[in-house]
């Protein structure tokens, strides 16, 4: 994707928020080899690219009036903690066979032949992490549940990545799995479980609720009348 932004002469808060009024976002281009560059860009155009499914993996060709053009991806943006508009941002500059590691969606697609058995399919990891060439980076790993059988899960290492994508050595979630539905039943159950039907004492120090006996051992509340003695037998 391509973004055109200037050059920036202007440093300094005073110069950020007056770009800000104008719709216009501060920003940095570093990266190895690259010398820092302060430049400016449309907030629209920022937004629209974090409005698609890649966000912040975009792969942007970033035209630099008067300068030259910088293949970047959105390393940090900073933004207003109340109104929640960018304030700054980021620009790493990378080469497009440069490695990075991203996080990437996850999405399943297929019908697994364990729903017609009864299970119940879970989504574990809706994202992951990917080793990618910069240029290569999807926009969702599709991982394909066709052949998911009750009892059964999918891990990274059972999904064909994208041509450019590789496996982080030693990190292998679980994305996906099948279980069976008295399983998923019992867990439902645990999950919404109670704690109003299990009686509790009160805490040491803590005076009992109005019309409650004090617990045993317990020393009546102020102004409280001591609990009547057991009638002893003659």
């Amino acid at each position: 994707m391509e973004l055109k932004a200037e050059l920036r002469t202007r440093k300094g808060k005073g110069g950020s928020r007056e770009l800000r009024r104008l719709d216009i976002l501060p920003a940095v281009i570093y990266g190895k080899g690259v010398e820092n560059k302060n430049v400016k860009v449309k907030e629209s155009e920022i937004e629209k690219i974090l409005r698609t499914k890649s966000g912040r993996n975009t792969f942007i060709e970033l035209d630099v009036e008067g300068d030259k053009k910088y293949n970047v991806l959105i390393k940090d943006l900073q933004g207003d903690a109340i109104t929640r508009r960018i304030k700054h941002l980021d620009f790493w500059a990378i080469g497009k066979d440069q490695e990075v590691e991203v996080n990437v969606n996850t999405v399943l697609e297929g019908k697994a032949p364990g729903l017609v058995l009864g299970g119940v399919q879970e989504h574990i990891s809706y994202r992951i992490r990917l080793l990618c060439k910069a240029d290569s980076i999807p926009e969702v790993l599709v991982v394909d549940v066709n052949n998911l059988n009750v009892g059964e899960t999918i891990h990274l290492s059972d999904v064909t990545l994208p041509k450019g994508c590789r496996q982080k050595e030693g990190y292998n979630p679980t994305i996906a799995a099948m279980i069976s539905e008295k399983r998923a039943a019992a867990a439902q159950a645990a999950a919404t479980t109670s704690t109003a039907d299990v009686e509790v004492a009160p805490a040491e120090g803590e005076v009992p609720a109005d019309g409650a006996a004090p617990a045993d051992g317990a020393a009546p509340a102020d102004g409280a009348a001591p609990a009547a003695k057991p009638e002893e037998k003659k």
